[in-house]
């Protein structure tokens, strides 16, 4: 059953609050590429993405974090997203490892 306009607005709004943490006062530019081809995509991306999967209980943002950059990083062709997910890292919770 898909998600009532209230319930895809609230999973937009707890997703846009999610992707502004983890950008900090970067502004993540591929929402707005996005937008001009693939609007339901960008939709998508913050809905699903952050709003269900990044809101879900168990983990916190940093290990989310972590776990998003090891995941990219096993990909292997995902530079850009792990480039934004790495620096959207708390340092502290990196290390030596981090580079910008």
């Amino acid at each position: 059953m898909p998600p009532t306009p209230s319930q895809g607005h609230d999973r937009y709004e707890r997703g846009w609050q999610l992707l502004a943490q983890v950008a900090g006062e970067r502004q993540p530019t591929v929402l707005d590429s996005l937008q001009d081809v693939a609007p339901d995509l960008a939709r998508y991306t913050v809905e699903f993405g952050y709003g269900d999967i990044y809101a879900r209980r168990g983990l916190g943002l940093p290990e989310r974090q972590l776990a998003t950059v090891g995941a990219l990083a096993a990909l292997g062709n995902a530079a850009p997203q792990l480039r934004f997910h790495v620096l959207g890292v708390p340092s502290q919770d990196v290390g030596d490892g981090r580079r910008a």
